[in-house]
């Protein structure tokens, strides 16, 4: 599995913090978010555009996750396009606003 560029690990992880999420969630976000960039440098899709979300939730699907696990890894997707617009301010991200986390029982 690709590691997460270190500055990306950090501002990731500050997010969460700031969020006050609880550690199980902190774990998890970030455990979809290495997923997701594992899984976008594998398949050739730009983590930084939105429209490789719905294929990486495809491909959990597919690979028989929860929709809990879904939910979870959308969110932690949705915190990273946050911060990755703040960063980079890249035009051809479609930010994904007023998503809230759902079903959060570990």
């Amino acid at each position: 599995m690709q590691k997460l560029p270190d500055e990306l690990n950090q501002k990731f992880t500050q997010i969460l913090l700031d969020r006050k999420l609880p550690k199980p969630e902190q774990y998890f976000c970030t455990k979809w978010l290495r997923y997701y960039w594992d899984f976008c440098l594998k398949y050739h899709h730009n983590p930084f555009v939105s429209s490789s979300l719905p294929l990486f939730l495809g491909k959990l699907q597919e690979k028989k996750q929860s929709v809990q696990q879904q939910n979870q890894a959308k969110f932690a997707i949705v915190l990273f396009y946050d911060i990755s617009i703040s960063t980079h301010s890249q035009q051809n991200i479609a930010p994904i606003k007023n998503y809230s986390y759902q079903n959060t029982s570990y």
